[in-house]
């Protein structure tokens, strides 16, 4: 079809729960001195090849700057030599390149089946010695500094990189190491600029200052759609509100995911009682500004799936 020059667009990042695997493995790996570094790809999109032909117009100016004749510009265009921003594809083409690239026998890693934007490698004995978590140009990278450092030195090999050293933000959220008395080590999770945020924020909003609460839902208590539409308040800034409360429950404070998603069923038609449910949430996200997320180095890697109650309100 003229005009259009891809078939598909979607493109993998790795989801948070990746990200916190990576980290508690890293955990409990820490005896065998693991690390986790972060570094970025300069330029991702520019890196992946072209498997069409794919032609572009003049642009703008380019005659009247000299740089083409009228008679070039009539009868030739530009042909791209690989992807470019712009590129509607451009995220997935760069994906692929860096999955194939890892997965050489220069590198010699293997892609999850479960998240394809994670990656690890074994040794020769099966013993796992990387993993690579990839969010579209930024690559949190985990094992010994030797391993890494094999890593990165192949990368370069084919693509430029900003090494950022130790991971200590990705995405917003910041991470502290921390080393207990006995010498186990923990990471904070936090977005504590972001809480204190959307707390002024929001009391700006209702003029009035938020409370600070201990739990972050009612007990026993239900949130119902309206009767009419004349119980329905400002669904425009309650739609925003609970979308950045949303983004910030999902990083770092999962307790509060239950009443989170309870408030996201009335993005249409919030009553006052929604709103003050929502209150609630803000006041329960201001008494725990600088207590973050605290991941642990487990006691065995297995799955544990949890969530907060909801006051066995069903």
């Amino acid at each position: 079809m003229p005009g259009v020059d891809f078939t598909e667009s979607f493109s993998p990042v790795a989801s948070g729960t990746t990200i916190v695997i990576v980290l508690l493995i890293t955990l409990w790996n820490e005896k065998k001195e693991w690390i986790c570094e972060m570094f970025d790809v300069e330029a991702a999109f520019l890196n992946a090849e072209l498997d069409i032909p794919m032609y572009l117009e003049w642009p703008d100016e380019m005659k009247r700057l000299g740089f083409i004749t009228d008679e070039e510009e009539k009868t030739k265009c530009i042909k791209l030599i690989r992807s470019m921003y712009g590129n509607v594809d451009a995220a997935l083409r760069w994906m692929k390149a860096f999955v194939k690239l890892c997965v050489s026998d220069e590198i010699g890693c293997q892609q999850s089946a479960v998240d394809p934007c994670l990656l690890y490698k074994k040794d020769e004995k099966g013993e796992l010695i990387l993993l690579i978590a990839v969010y579209v140009d930024d690559v949190l990278i985990a094992g010994k500094k030797k391993d890494i450092t094999f890593f990165k030195d192949e990368f370069k090999k084919t693509y430029k990189i900003t090494e950022l050293g130790n991971l200590k933000r990705h995405l917003g959220i910041w991470f502290e190491w921390i080393e207990s008395e006995n010498g186990e080590k923990s990471i904070k999770m936090h977005m504590d600029d972001m809480a204190i945020k959307i707390v002024k924020e929001y009391e700006k909003l209702i003029g009035n200052t938020v409370k600070e609460w201990a739990t972050p839902g009612y007990p026993c208590f239900k949130l119902m759609k309206p009767t009419n539409e004349s119980e329905i308040v400002d669904e425009k800034n309650y739609r925003s509100m609970v979308g950045k409360v949303m983004y910030y429950v999902n990083k770092v404070c999962p307790v509060c995911l239950s009443i989170t998603r309870e408030l996201a069923k009335y993005f249409a038609c919030p009553t006052k009682t929604h709103w003050k449910a929502l209150t609630r949430l803000v006041g329960y996200i201001k008494r725990n500004i600088g207590k973050g997320r605290l991941l642990k180095k487990p006691k065995e890697l297995r799955i544990v799936a949890s969530t907060d109650s909801d006051y066995a309100n069903g």
